[in-house]
């Protein structure tokens, strides 16, 4: 695989940042029984996905970065934070902790491998730029989950897409 620039994850963690806060913007305009009223989705929740993104970002912060405490593979459902205060208050610090990390990391780092665990106890390494991939992926398939659970409520979802974080960006 070729290498991908930093400067690329450093635009899809802007991205990030921007997605995460403007969906918790929209979903703090919940009732509290409303944020965590299962609504039968895989994390039952719009606070079980909202979660379950922070603690695997936390995970796979973790297994990049080798200055970062060490979070072990757990049950992806474990919750970090039970109310929607501590974890948007979380969400912006997690989210300031991956650009600042994309801040001092180079190209050079993007090809690096970091060896970690998963929740199995298997052992792999991996490129930082496909874990870095994977985990941006990985959270705008839950925020869209997320999208969907809040389009049952009287909250209106608000446009995600990276075009439109693009557009201001630039």
């Amino acid at each position: 695989m070729e290498p991908v620039p930093v400067s690329y994850f450093r635009f899809l963690g802007r991205y990030n940042r921007w997605a995460n806060q403007t969906l918790f913007d929209h979903v703090g305009r919940l009732s509290d029984a409303d944020y965590h009223k299962d609504r039968g989705a895989f994390f039952k929740s719009i606070h079980g996905a909202l979660n379950h993104i922070l603690l695997v970002d936390q995970i796979w912060l973790s297994r990049i970065d080798p200055d970062t405490k060490t979070i072990s593979s757990t049950g992806l459902d474990t919750e970090v934070h039970s109310c929607f205060e501590t974890l948007s208050a979380a969400r912006q610090a997690q989210d300031t902790e991956i650009l600042a990390l994309l801040t001092r990391y180079t190209d050079t780092d993007m090809t690096r491998c970091g060896s970690y665990q998963n929740s199995s106890g298997a052992t792999f390494e991996t490129p930082v730029q496909i874990m870095l991939a994977h985990m941006f992926n990985h959270a705008t398939h839950h925020r869209g989950q997320v999208h969907d659970l809040l389009s049952q409520t009287s909250v209106a979802p608000p446009p995600l897409d990276l075009i439109f974080f693009q557009r201001i960006d630039s």
